[in-house]
């Protein structure tokens, strides 16, 4: 059987596509680290692609606690990262559900009005932040299910962020044969089918043995899409 990083997604079936998703919460690569450094490079991909001036300050001091960590060819927890994890997914839970029941210390209260008293929703996708904030959870707590985050960030980011582009009515009302069709037609595309490749290739450098630095380094300018993409999307 192929390896998720072997398969051409392009040539599947719609349902071999949408299986080939599924898959991504159990996918295991050569070890929960391994795993967690492709997660984390798709997720700095993802930060790059939306990145803009306006980019609060919190997610790219996360991202850097979290390189920081990873850095040495195993995952260092340190309580200072425990105790900025809990802060964030206070926060995020606060800014996506409305729910403060988290923020039940000083410190997650200083940490929310250091970092989100101004929180612009146009300045960055909430929904990336939930998921973001469960990434950061999986990885501190090294549970294994990082790589169910890059199924949900395709699904619940990258999909809206295509069909956006394609111009498809992310507003109106689907039945279930519509929804499906939807989701198809983005799957489909050349640029969906772009990003898998991509992604395969980051699964592939995440278990080249290479440096968790020098990755870091590579993957600080690089996003989901080509440049030729973005060219296309801002026409």
């Amino acid at each position: 059987m192929l390896k998720h990083y072997e398969e051409n997604f392009a040539e599947m079936t719609p349902q071999e596509k949408e299986n080939f998703l599924g898959r991504f919460s159990c996918l295991s690569l050569t070890s929960d680290y391994i795993n967690d450094l492709f997660a984390l490079i798709v997720y700095t991909r993802a930060l790059n692609t939306q990145r803009t001036d306006s980019t609060p300050e919190v997610l790219p001091l996360a991202f850097d606690l979290l390189w920081d960590a990873m850095a040495s060819g195993e995952t260092v927890i340190t309580e200072e990262l425990r105790q900025f994890e809990e802060c964030l997914q206070a926060a995020a839970c606060m800014i996506v559900n409305c729910d403060d029941s988290y923020m039940d210390t000083p410190e997650k209260e200083d940490f929310y009005h250091k970092y989100f008293d101004d929180w612009d929703h146009r300045s960055c996708n909430s929904g990336f932040l939930e998921m973001f904030g469960h990434l950061f959870f999986d990885i501190v707590e090294e549970n294994g299910e990082s790589p169910d985050r890059v199924g949900e960030l395709l699904e619940c980011w990258a999909d809206s962020y295509i069909a956006e582009e394609l111009g498809m009515d992310e507003s109106a009302p689907l039945n279930g044969f519509q929804w499906d069709k939807r989701r198809a037609d983005v799957h489909a595309s050349p640029i969906f089918c772009d990003i898998i490749a991509r992604l395969q290739e980051d699964m592939r450098e995440a278990m080249s043995g290479k440096p968790a630095g020098e990755l870091r380094e590579r993957y600080q300018t690089l996003g989901l899409f080509s440049e030729e993409e973005l060219r296309q999307f801002r026409a």
